[in-house]
């Protein structure tokens, strides 16, 4: 048996990271996953998870042709949590408005891409 909207959407979290373009990098913003450019089969360029961005560091990312990175998010206090599940109760019951089929259900064929983006939740 699926789980219920309801159910679904507690068990969700606030995304611990969030995918930048390069333009959009700041100094001080701190990598949530390791950045790696290889050329010609060499290693040429590493930056680790948990590295903080230094202008030089967005530089260097510029120069080497990579166009987006994924930043850290710092975890919610309680007030953002709160705040959080209410943006994904919405999130779920928009969700509900756009895929029924009229008749209180989700029409079938539209299913899977229904449960992806339920199970993505929104944006933080």
């Amino acid at each position: 048996m699926a789980p219920s909207n309801q159910e679904h959407i507690a068990q969700l979290l606030p995304a611990d990271h969030r995918w930048l373009t390069v333009e959009l990098l700041e100094p001080g913003m701190v990598l949530a996953r390791p950045v790696v450019a290889v050329t010609n089969r060499v290693l040429s360029f590493k930056l680790g998870e948990g590295s903080e961005l230094t202008p030089s560091m967005i530089g260097q990312l510029y120069a080497r042709g990579i166009e987006c990175v994924a930043v850290a998010i710092p975890p919610p206090d309680e007030v953002e949590m709160e705040a959080w599940r209410a943006q994904c109760a919405a999130y779920a019951q928009r969700l509900d408005i756009i895929f029924s089929d009229g008749q209180g259900g989700i029409d079938p064929s539209c299913r899977p891409l229904y449960d992806l983006l339920l199970t993505q939740g929104p944006q933080r």
